[in-house]
């Protein structure tokens, strides 16, 4: 069958590049399901391109077998993505003409990816670190030891958030004149041992590590009693409710570990850069609308058109269309989406300016659904 769809690949002109889009999957069943009927004569062309080379079955006019005449040229028609262009291209190849109403209502080829709707997954990072209190801004500090070749460091300037470096100003500065003496190289900046600034070095400690701190506003805790906490491993779903008054979409965060460890029900919708005990608190003003898992199918609309990259010097300009949820980030509220066909991913700054923000559910026959009244997951 591989040699099938090469033939229809290389004699019909399809472009099977399967990084530019999804497509390919379809090409590939098209020919499949198609193929079957004209197996005998599939047969009979290959036991004569043995004994022959291309180009002379080509001179001969002998030619790769189709299901039907014109079998290729509607299957490129059909693999079109933009509805307008597939359908002029229908009336010029005259195709479908014995039915009016399939020739009216045909659309383009909507690739379909499964939902990923399990709840699998640490409940935590395994990455263990000390909880050191609360910031004025209202973040918790974590703080984690760390290699000298895994420290964060600004690729500019060198420097990097080490805990109290104001303690010993003299470690941090040896670390980061190493890095910056070989230009950012993390690996043989540290290859050699670097030791602690000292009056007698033969006596000096190497450093092999240093806490690290970063602002967090969500955690697990492992250990109450000494404070070791570990970052949310996944967000396990995404609720989205809308504002019955302002209309504005609003996203709550489902963690792996709130539907394994249960408890107390999240209540708050992410806030751009604030941290958690500053998020909107949801209330009776809030409607649920539905549930996002990552691959599920979502409708989006823009206030103004967006250029995204989708290439070397190649970009798109978009302001609306049907996109596959893959995730959210909760420090800025921003979504991650992908084209329906894979032509290209983007993500949105945040999702209370959409004037649009649907889901759909796509049924075995490949027709959209759009998800009206959703009931709402427990944990």
């Amino acid at each position: 069958m591989e040699l099938t769809q090469q033939y229809y690949g290389n004699d019909g002109g399809f472009n099977k590049d399967r990084d530019e889009n999804s497509l390919h999957h379809a090409l590939d069943a098209a020919i499949v399901a198609t193929s079957r009927p004209s197996q005998q004569k599939v047969s009979e062309y290959f036991k004569q391109h043995e004994e022959m080379c291309k180009q002379a079955l080509k001179k001969m006019n002998i030619r790769f077998p189709t299901p039907w005449k014109g079998f290729v040229r509607e299957l490129r028609t059909r693999l079109i993505q933009d509805p307008e262009k597939m359908k002029e291209l229908v009336t010029i190849n005259n195709l479908y003409e014995d039915d009016s109403n399939f020739r009216e209502q045909v659309k383009p080829i909507f690739p379909s990816w499964m939902p990923k709707r399990s709840v699998k997954g640490q409940i935590h990072e395994s990455t263990l670190r000390s909880n050191k209190g609360e910031t004025e801004e209202g973040y918790t500090l974590a703080v984690t030891k760390t290699k000298l070749e895994k420290i964060p460091f600004d690729k500019q300037t060198g420097h990097f958030p080490m805990y109290r470096k104001e303690d010993d100003m003299k470690t941090y500065n040896a670390i980061r004149e190493r890095y910056l003496e070989y230009e950012g190289n993390v690996q043989k900046a540290f290859a050699e041992p670097l030791y602690k600034p000292s009056k007698n070095i033969s006596k000096a400690p190497i450093i092999r590590s240093v806490k690290i701190e970063e602002k967090k506003s969500l955690y697990v805790s492992v250990k109450e009693s000494d404070k070791t906490i570990a970052y949310n491993a996944s967000i396990a779903r995404t609720d989205v409710y809308q504002d019955v008054n302002t209309k504005k979409y609003y996203l709550l965060p489902v963690y792996v570990a709130d539907i394994k460890q249960g408890g107390n029900r999240p209540n708050r919708f992410i806030t751009a850069l604030k941290p958690y005990k500053s998020w909107i608190q949801k209330d009776d003003q809030h409607q649920y609308r539905f549930s996002l898992f990552p691959n599920d199918l979502v409708y989006l609309q823009l206030k103004k058109s967006k250029k995204t990259k989708i290439a070397k010097n190649k970009t798109v300009d978009w302001q609306k269309g049907y996109f596959y949820f893959k995730g959210v980030d909760s420090a800025t509220g921003a979504i991650s989406i992908i084209k329906n066909d894979h032509s290209f991913n983007d993500r949105t700054g945040g999702v209370q300016s959409l004037l649009v923000f649907d889901k759909y559910n796509i049924t075995p026959i490949g027709d959209l659904q759009k998800v009206q009244k959703e009931l709402a997951y427990g944990l």
